[in-house]
């Protein structure tokens, strides 16, 4: 399970974060961007059909992880944890001692910007 999520709103920096991340040789992130694994587990309704079957969703979740070393720091930057309300407790839940980043932005320069 990731050590280290992004969270926060759209368009306020979540995928220049991720890309960055990714070329640090000590850090992998996930091969999926977002897969609003932890809001799902929240409110799958509200998320969508982001898993489809609920029996082999972690395992699907944690095969975008494959391949990371050990020593790395795993990582996933999706925004939906952010605003999905039991979000936070799921990620709590699965790996209590996460590192989170939460990126916010000024809303009237991001509804301009999107």
């Amino acid at each position: 399970v990731p050590g280290l999520l992004i969270v926060g709103v759209a368009n306020a920096g979540t995928s220049a974060l991720h890309s960055l991340l990714q070329q640090h040789p000590d850090v992998w992130m996930g091969r999926v961007k977002e897969p609003h694994y932890f809001a799902w587990l929240a409110d799958a309704d509200l998320v969508g059909d982001v898993f489809q079957d609920p029996s082999t969703a972690q395992d699907e979740y944690l095969g975008f992880f494959e391949g990371a070393r050990e020593a790395d720091l795993v990582g996933d930057a999706s925004t939906s944890n952010f605003v999905v309300p039991g979000a936070a407790a799921e990620i709590h839940r699965a790996s209590p001692d996460a590192r989170i980043i939460v990126l916010l932005r000024d809303p009237a320069e991001r509804a301009l910007s999107h």
